[in-house]
């Protein structure tokens, strides 16, 4: 951990024994060790689970609070699965999260828009009158067609959002590196 969350322990009276300690750290990729201010070991309790004497190493500057993987597993934070066809894993547990494709329900997606922005009423296509109450309860005014769904009496509704796609507003989501995903795994 980091020596900023170390204060902020000690400020609220954290029970532990601390130590000096010779380990020499390494971050990820890095060849020069992190300067350790100092070891400590804590009781932990989390989900109903109490380890005793868990050592933390106090490194100066800026880091983030990161558990070992056996503290982690035995605290029931971390579920490693190595094999999940074998019988008794987390397949069987949760057999729902491995079949089929999946479908989000009851969830309305919010995009975004740009409050200046005016709406744009582009030309109309023509419109069967049976399908105009549906279509009146978009903001929007955008080239659409409709096109039938083969089971059931049901529309699916094509619309073309190229001008309207030019207000909304982007937010990036960088794809992580394989250095910053193997970091977060550690």
């Amino acid at each position: 951990m980091g020596i900023n969350l170390w204060n902020y322990l000690k400020d609220n009276r954290v029970k532990c024994v601390s130590s000096k300690s010779s380990k020499s750290l390494f971050a990820y990729g890095s060849e020069e060790p992190l300067k350790v201010a100092g070891i400590f070991a804590a009781t932990v309790q989390c989900n109903n689970r109490t380890l005793n004497d868990i050592e933390f190493v106090v490194i100066e500057g800026k880091g983030q609070a990161l558990l070992i993987c056996n503290t982690a597993e035995q605290l029931g934070v971390l579920q490693l699965v190595h094999n999940v066809s074998e019988s008794g894993t987390i397949k069987d547990k949760y057999p729902e999260c491995f079949t089929g494709v999946g479908k989000l329900k009851s969830f309305q997606l919010q995009i975004p828009i740009d409050p200046d922005v005016e709406p744009v009423i582009q030309p109309m296509r023509r419109v069967p009158f049976n399908l105009r109450d549906k279509l009146a309860k978009n903001q929007w005014v955008s080239p659409v067609v409709f096109v039938p769904k083969r089971a059931g009496d049901d529309i699916r509704l094509c619309v073309d959002m190229c001008q309207a796609n030019t207000d909304v507003k982007r937010v990036r989501h960088p794809i992580s590196t394989i250095d910053e995903l193997l970091q977060e795994m550690n």
